[in-house]
């Protein structure tokens, strides 16, 4: 894909859910940052002993998550009221 005017960019949401996530574990590599996100912690029906069930994954490059933390940063920074 060759670089694009952003402002020419749409935007098509297909097929999307919103799922609330509470809890999120980060593992990373050499070449990627994955990101499983669940909503906390539940007994295992069978043995009682905590759980996290993990229902989204999202990968990134590193890249990418730079581009990722610098958006959670200016979003941050609005809602505490820093702009």
């Amino acid at each position: 894909m060759s670089e694009q005017d952003p402002s020419k960019l749409k935007v098509r949401y297909e097929n999307t859910t919103a799922v609330y996530a509470n809890q999120i574990v980060l593992s990373a590599n050499r070449e990627d940052l994955i990101l499983d996100f669940s909503s906390g912690a539940v007994p295992d029906p069978s043995t009682g002993d905590p759980i996290l069930p993990v229902h989204t994954r999202v990968a990134l490059s590193w890249a990418g998550a730079a581009r990722l933390r610098s958006l959670l940063d200016k979003a941050l920074e609005r809602q505490e009221g820093g702009e």
